[in-house]
């Protein structure tokens, strides 16, 4: 979760369709492919939010710390109904990925 709160705009790469991600985790870094859905969604994050270096930002213009993800991520879940408890690491295992390509 912390390489999705640290996330700079530098680390997306509109031209080609990658996101660049520094791994906490044994600090290897990789690169991750986006497609159109995800591409035209991080344009119009960028074109509504305020100017920053981060993707992710708190009402106040600062980086989102994973205790304030997890925080909106629950209260996400608790509005949707969604019959189990929801956190973060979920979403690492919402889509798969092979970095072995």
């Amino acid at each position: 979760m912390s390489e999705l709160c640290s996330l700079r705009w530098e680390q997306v790469d509109f031209e080609v369709g990658l996101l660049h991600v520094c791994r906490v985790k044994h600090d290897i870094p990789s690169v991750h492919p986006l497609r159109a859905p995800e591409l035209r969604a991080l344009r119009q994050l960028q074109r509504e939010s305020d100017p920053s270096p981060y993707l992710l930002v708190t009402e106040r213009g600062s980086p989102m710390t994973a205790a304030g993800f997890r925080k909106i991520l629950t209260r996400v879940a608790q509005l949707s109904s969604i019959p189990f408890s929801v956190h973060p690491h979920m979403l690492r295992h919402a889509c798969g990925y092979n970095e072995r390509q």
